[in-house]
């Protein structure tokens, strides 16, 4: 499912105006470097572009739970979402735009 991303509350995650369910974990499929500069409040960093990790990392997540997946602009979380979808991941949001199309506050790590 290709969504906006509008907002994200302390609790909850807004996609199109949507409420996204209670425990929704949203990870960032960018680069070490892009994430460091500026990303989505609690979102959990795991690099796409990084093969092997990035399977053995998502292989270590909850199916049963909520995902939604961002990048830079969207081609890098498509390429995620398929690879969950084959690792037999059901509930995935894909952030159209990705963070480029994010209109709140991000955390930065320094």
């Amino acid at each position: 499912m290709l969504a906006l991303l509008v907002a994200v509350s302390c609790s909850r995650l807004l996609v199109n105006g949507q409420r996204q369910p209670a425990g929704t974990i949203v990870l960032d499929v960018r680069t070490a470097e892009e994430f460091t500069q500026g990303h989505i409040p609690k979102a959990i960093h795991y690099n796409v572009l990084d093969t092997l990790a990035f399977q053995q990392q998502i292989s270590q997540l909850d199916k049963d739970k909520h995902y939604v997946v961002y990048c830079r602009s969207g081609k890098r979380s498509k390429t995620a979402v398929t690879k969950m979808q084959a690792a037999g991941f059901k509930s995935i949001t894909e952030i159209e735009g990705g963070i480029l199309a994010y209109k709140g506050k991000l955390e930065k790590n320094n």
